[in-house]
């Protein structure tokens, strides 16, 4: 049985976090392809990467050909392209494994999911950002794999985190990689394009063996870039909606979503009585659901 492991790390300006992601990443025996993308960093996560080349031969080092930044999506792709492992796996520069991160994965016999998920822990750095300086992220119910899409969509408080997901390369190329002209959202598309056609399947840990850093720098401030980016992933799942088996509620809460991200776009450019009339007519749509 095959159980090789590519993990996929995209690199911009992580100094402060990529020491501790690829120390994490070294210690899982598990892995044999480590694959980084420096994503046209301009601080020292250059020098950091062809220090961790040097000791560890599993260590892949890739550019964008005209070392430029291009985004978390199109390095990924990258990454995805050139993995030769069996099974692939995400991290980003600011998040870290603990010890046995894929202990669970490599318990299980067959292997006959196309995927693998877990509840991944995310840690504050800020206590503006939480309250609460740990909490965990993921599907903590124990879904069927082919009722996992329908869930996705009407439960959004729980969710599949790209970074707690083990997939085979062979689903990957099936069913396509991240679409890089979304900035947001992306990691959910690709998610929900796999739950759509894929068999995944949960790995149960005693607690998180992954973590997510969070931090002022990874949080998404410019208001506008959410919505522009969430208006064009709905949109596009709205375009799919007939070709979907998925429940009437699941369609509806899309629908909704594709609405709701649509009015706050149009109320963005609307001004004087416009803007006023348009506040008013989505209330009142609200009001008669």
């Amino acid at each position: 049985m095959n159980r090789s492991i590519a993990v996929i790390i995209p690199v911009y300006n992580a100094e402060n976090y990529l020491q501790r992601c690829l120390e994490s990443c070294l210690i899982q025996t598990d892995l044999n392809e480590i694959i980084i993308i420096d994503d046209g960093s301009t601080d020292s996560s250059s020098d950091i990467i062809r220090e961790f080349e040097s000791r560890d031969e599993r260590i892949k080092v890739l550019n964008h050909e005209d070392n430029e930044n291009h985004g978390r999506s199109s390095s990924r792709n990258l990454g995805i392209k050139h993995a030769q492992s069996k099974w692939i796996t995400f991290c980003d520069a600011d998040d870290y494994y603990r010890k046995n991160r894929f202990q669970a994965f490599a318990k299980k016999e067959n292997h006959e999911c196309d995927g693998y998920y877990e509840l991944v822990e995310s840690e504050f750095e800020d206590m503006s950002i939480s309250p609460d300086p740990a909490s965990v992220t993921g599907v903590e119910d124990l879904v069927p794999p082919e009722k996992l899409f329908d869930f996705l969509i009407t439960n959004r408080e729980q969710r599949i985190s790209l970074i707690g997901l083990i997939v085979s390369k062979k689903k990957i190329d099936e069913v396509g990689v991240f679409d890089d002209s979304l900035e947001v959202a992306e990691d959910t598309d690709f998610i929900w394009r796999l739950t759509s056609v894929a068999t995944l399947c949960k790995l149960e840990t005693e607690s998180p063996v992954i973590v997510r850093g969070v931090h002022d720098k990874n949080t998404f401030g410019d208001e506008d870039l959410v919505r522009s980016s969430r208006l064009k992933f709905y949109a596009l799942w709205k375009e799919r909606l007939a070709d979907l088996k998925i429940s009437d509620d699941a369609k509806r809460r899309i629908n909704s979503s594709f609405r709701y991200y649509q009015y706050l776009h149009r109320l963005q450019n609307a001004h004087g009585l416009k803007k006023w009339l348009l506040y008013c007519k989505f209330q009142l749509g609200l009001s008669l659901k």
